[in-house]
């Protein structure tokens, strides 16, 4: 913590943002800071998967997206995630960005709101999103996602997606079923929410519209009134 506390010095960070990065050391080491990196490159590779393995077995146990992976599939897939954590509140990535990964939930509940500020759903331990940047790479994200409290991550990139599924294997096919139910749920509820808007404003138009009428007409009317009573006297 000596470091992370000099960084804090030097870059004059204030209150709000040190406490930030504070909290997020805090949660990723609690207290314990070790050279992950160090140790993982002196151990044999399947040592590595089955720590990697254990280490993540509370995700194993939670994500039914992974029950149907063979050991040795898992091993190589932990190996390759990147873990990532995010505090309350941190957007994970924003609506109509370009992305380049997919995350599963380790622990933690995020939102996934659509570009309009609709939610769509919440998805917490064991869950996962952003799958469609896997299999729709020219396509722009669709929702915003952001942690409701302190969200600890995996991260797939997509890049070592390829690698290791085929767009034959039935993870892809699974994976592609799931991002392409999501995507078009999400393009329902942005529709929804559009339709509902036009709605809206297209009544407050014809509202607006009709009393600009009766305001139009009620001069005529009084001056016809007024020009009768005068033929009458």
């Amino acid at each position: 913590m000596y470091r992370v506390n000099e960084y804090i010095r030097e870059k004059k960070l204030p209150d709000r943002l040190k406490n930030k990065l504070l909290a997020y050391y805090e949660y990723r080491f609690q207290g314990s800071f070790f050279k992950e990196k160090a140790i993982s490159s002196t151990i044999s590779n399947h040592l590595y998967q089955e720590i990697m393995i254990h280490s993540s077995r509370g995700l194993l146990d939670t994500a039914t997206l992974l029950h149907y992976l063979p050991r040795n599939v898992i091993g190589n897939l932990m190996g390759i995630l990147k873990p990532v954590i995010y505090l309350k509140e941190d957007i994970i990535y924003q609506s109509e960005s370009e992305g380049d990964y997919m995350f599963f939930i380790i622990s933690g509940t995020v939102t996934l709101i659509t570009f309009h500020g609709k939610e769509i759903c919440h998805e917490k331990d064991g869950g996962h999103f952003g799958e469609g940047a896997l299999i729709f790479p020219d396509r722009r994200r669709l929702e915003t996602v952001m942690a409701l409290e302190v969200c600890e991550l995996l991260r797939l990139n997509r890049r070592d997606f390829k690698r290791m599924f085929s767009s034959t294997s039935t993870f892809y096919k699974r994976l592609e079923k799931i991002a392409k139910e999501r995507q078009e749920r999400m393009l329902l509820l942005s529709n929804s929410r559009q339709t509902y808007l036009s709605n809206v404003a297209q009544t407050a138009n014809t509202m607006e519209n009709n009393q600009k009428n009766e305001h139009a007409e009620t001069p005529m009317n009084d001056i016809t009134k007024t020009e009768n009573e005068n033929k009458t006297n």
